[in-house]
């Protein structure tokens, strides 16, 4: 899995993924990230999917989200194809953290980013 992390020019914060996501790969994503999502606040963040192929089987019950950087995000937008919704859904746990959470089909960037800094 590959993942790269970029602020655009209008303060969106970037995170690309692509490939199968292993639990070791998002503990680091985690670790990596904690930092920047700690000290900022009103984050907003464009989780682009590009040739994502889903999650590797592994012990992912220590891998929760911080609520302290869910403090510092106003909201999330997530571009990937339409038959990971569902799962990305839970495994974001979309529907029980403070932030909004919107997806996106990949053909759909400009909607996207729209939303997020309406938000």
């Amino acid at each position: 899995m590959a993942i790269s992390w970029n602020r655009g020019e209008d303060g969106i914060v970037e995170v690309t993924v692509s490939g199968k996501m292993g639990v070791e790969e998002f503990r680091a994503l985690q670790q990596d990230g904690q930092s920047p999502l700690t000290s900022q606040t009103g984050l907003k963040i464009l989780i682009i999917a590009d040739g994502f192929e889903g999650w590797q089987s592994g012990d992912w019950e220590e891998t929760g989200f911080d609520e302290q950087v869910d403090q510092n995000i106003t909201a999330m937008a997530v571009m990937m194809e339409p038959r990971w919704h569902d799962q990305a859904s839970l495994f974001m746990a979309k529907d029980l953290r403070p932030i909004a959470i919107e997806f996106f089909t990949p053909d759909r960037q400009a909607l996207a980013r729209r939303w997020l800094l309406d938000r």
